[in-house]
């Protein structure tokens, strides 16, 4: 097996062990957006996840940077599973299991994320209009639409939902037109 397929799993174990507890205790929207913080930090800090990595430096150092930071100014399940990734030595795994911790997150709230690509810039009415088609055609409550420009598509959109694409774009069009001439 795989290292990178292993860890997805360890991060999935997780994530769903928190989500259950957090989804039991009606808190998941404030780990999630706990989570997602912390993520956030780890990206503008690179340093920090080293830290937490780092094989070399002793598990109470690592212990007593995240007590100072983060104790008390994240919930208890976030903090609980911090200690836990540190004491298992799985902080490596900590933003796949954000990850999954959010795409659970978004099953059970009926919300998804749309990856659009157009020929030109959408402008916000035009995304909220296509948001709404997607949830009514899918049936999910919120349908989050990320957008891109790729003027090759000639015209059109091309939307990727969940394991979907829908190719209504005028490239498409006109290739599946020479496929069958």
């Amino acid at each position: 097996m795989s290292n990178h397929l292993h860890n997805s799993k360890i991060a999935n174990r997780y994530a769903k062990a928190l989500f259950e507890i957090s989804a039991a205790a009606e808190a998941d929207a404030v780990v999630l957006e706990s989570l997602q913080n912390f993520a956030k930090i780890v990206a503008d800090c690179p340093d920090l996840m080293k830290f937490l990595t780092n094989p070399v430096i002793p598990s109470d150092e690592k212990l007593a940077l995240l007590t100072e930071q983060f104790k008390g100014n994240v919930p208890e399940h976030v903090w609980g599973l911090l200690r836990l990734l540190l004491h298992n030595e799985r902080f490596g795994t900590l933003l796949a299991v954000i990850e999954q911790f959010e795409a659970l997150y978004n099953k059970r709230h009926f919300i998804a994320n749309a990856q659009v690509t157009a020929a030109s810039p959408l402008n916000p009415q035009q995304e909220e209009k296509l948001a709404q088609q997607l949830e009514n055609l899918f049936g999910y409550k919120t349908v989050r639409v990320q957008t891109q420009v790729d003027p090759e598509i000639l015209g059109g959109l091309v939307v990727k939902l969940s394991d979907q694409i829908i190719d209504g774009s005028y490239a498409g069009k006109l290739a599946a037109l020479a496929k069958t001439t």
